[in-house]
């Protein structure tokens, strides 16, 4: 029951923001890979299950991704706005912005006149050209990719208060109080499946770290939660003695 459930959860979440798409490769190769406390899981179990949980995610997913299939005709079953932005996720632009995302369409110099009546049929002519500028981007400047990525995560994750820098350090020492390794090891899965989902798009100042910020409030919960049982525990010893 629960993988497909998490079959219905991923194709319900992928179909409100399509970008958590980049996050399932490296959640399925977690399920596959990471052991467990309760012990050794046969990975051809594991395997089954996740068969189910991929049923589950294409049937949830089929028939808006058909609708879209047939619109555009062309396979692009969760939209264009990956194809529309690739532009800027890979660019000059992007590389002086640190890879923070900007819009591309204020400074279009596009003759609205010549684009198509219908707004599909004009996304895919963006979309096309979007494209074929960064894959050209991409062979001109294919050393500068890493550096590109790295800054993107950066820029994702850097504090820009006192507060946010708090918080961040008390949401990493909630990870390490975390005592089940299993728990430890999904924490850290999913921040990494954001930041790796960031890389390989784009920064939007912290907004595509939201998905995984309850998570950081509970960790910062488990460390406040940690500490207070500590000092009661302290202060009985002490009393005790």
């Amino acid at each position: 029951p629960w993988a497909a459930a998490l079959g219905v959860c991923l194709g319900v979440t992928s179909l409100v923001r399509s970008s958590f798409l980049l996050w399932y490769p490296w959640i399925i190769l977690a399920l596959l890979l990471l052991p467990t406390e309760s012990g050794p899981w046969p990975r051809l179990q594991r395997a089954r299950q996740l068969a189910v949980t991929l049923a589950c995610f294409v049937l949830v997913v089929a028939p808006w991704g058909v609708r879209n299939c047939r619109l555009l005709d062309s396979f692009h079953p969760f939209g264009l706005q990956a194809d529309l932005n690739l532009s800027v996720a890979y660019s000059d632009q992007a590389i002086a912005d640190r890879g923070l995302w900007h819009n591309p369409w204020l400074e279009s110099d596009v003759d609205v006149a010549s684009l198509p009546p219908e707004i599909y049929r004009r996304e895919q002519r963006f979309a096309r050209a979007s494209r074929a500028t960064a894959k050209r981007w991409v062979a001109s400047n294919w050393q500068r990719v890493p550096s590109l990525m790295l800054q993107r995560v950066v820029t994702a994750w850097w504090p820009h208060s006192r507060r946010e820098i708090v918080f961040l350090a008390l949401a990493a020492c909630g990870i390490a109080c975390v005592t089940a390794s299993d728990q430890r090891r999904w924490l850290l899965v999913f921040i990494i499946a954001a930041s790796l989902a960031i890389a390989v798009t784009w920064s939007v100042g912290g907004r595509f770290t939201v998905p995984v910020r309850p998570l950081l409030y509970i960790t910062v919960g488990i460390f406040a939660a940690t500490g207070l049982r500590r000092v009661f525990r302290d202060q009985s010893t002490d009393a005790t003695g």
